[in-house]
C-alpha cells in the first residue's frame, strides 16, 4: 500500500517537473531568439521600413518555433485589430517573458512619442545579448567551481590509494 502511494505521488509529480523544465528551456530559448530579431527588425528599420511592417517583416524572416510563434502572434493581433506592441506584450505576460514585456512598452514609446526606433532596437538588442553573456559567463563559473570540487575529491582519493600501503605497513611494524 506504501509502495502504490509513494509510486502513485512519484507518477503525479513526475510529469509536472518535466513540464516546467521544459518551459524554462523555453523561455531561455525565447529570450536568444528575442535579440536576433531586434537585430532584424532594427535592419528593416534603417531600409525604411515602418516599425510595424519591420516587426512582421522579421518574424518571417526567421525559422524555428519561436519565430512561427512571433508571426502567429502578430497576425492574430492584426486580425484582432491591436497595435504589434499591444500584440508583443500580451504574448511576453502569456509566456512569463519580461524582454517581450519590455519590448511591448518600448515599441509603445517609439510610436507615440516618435523616439528613434532603430537606434533604441539595436540598443536593446545589444543589452539583452550582455546579459545573456553575463549569464552564461556565470553558469561557466558555478561548473567551474563543481569541476574543481571534483578534481580535489578526485586527488585526496589518488593520495590515499597511493599512500594506504606505506601508512599500512608502518602501522604493522
Amino acid at each position: 500500500l506504501w509502495v502504490g502511494l509513494m509510486w502513485a505521488a512519484i507518477v503525479f509529480v513526475l510529469p509536472d517537473l518535466q513540464v516546467r523544465k521544459l518551459a524554462a528551456r523555453r523561455r531561455r530559448d525565447f529570450r536568444t531568439v528575442i535579440g536576433t530579431y531586434l537585430d532584424l527588425v532594427a535592419m528593416r528599420v534603417a531600409s525604411g521600413s515602418g516599425v510595424a511592417e519591420a516587426l512582421t517583416d522579421a518574424a518571417t524572416i526567421g525559422e524555428g518555433w519561436t519565430f512561427a510563434r512571433l508571426r502567429a502572434t502578430l497576425s492574430g493581433g492584426r486580425t484582432d485589430g491591436l497595435s504589434p506592441a499591444r500584440s508583443l506584450g500580451r504574448l511576453g505576460s502569456e509566456l512569463d517573458v519580461p524582454e517581450l514585456l519590455d519590448l511591448a512598452s518600448q515599441l509603445t514609446l517609439v510610436d507615440t512619442a516618435g523616439a528613434q526606433a532603430e537606434t533604441s532596437l539595436r540598443a536593446k538588442a545589444a543589452s539583452l545579448r550582455e546579459r545573456q553573456l553575463s549569464d552564461a559567463h556565470g553558469k561557466a563559473n558555478e561548473r567551474s567551481q563543481h569541476m574543481l570540487i571534483a578534481q580535489v575529491l578526485l586527488g585526496v582519493g589518488f593520495l590515499i590509494l597511493i599512500g594506504y600501503p606505506a601508512v599500512s605497513k608502518v602501522l604493522l611494524l
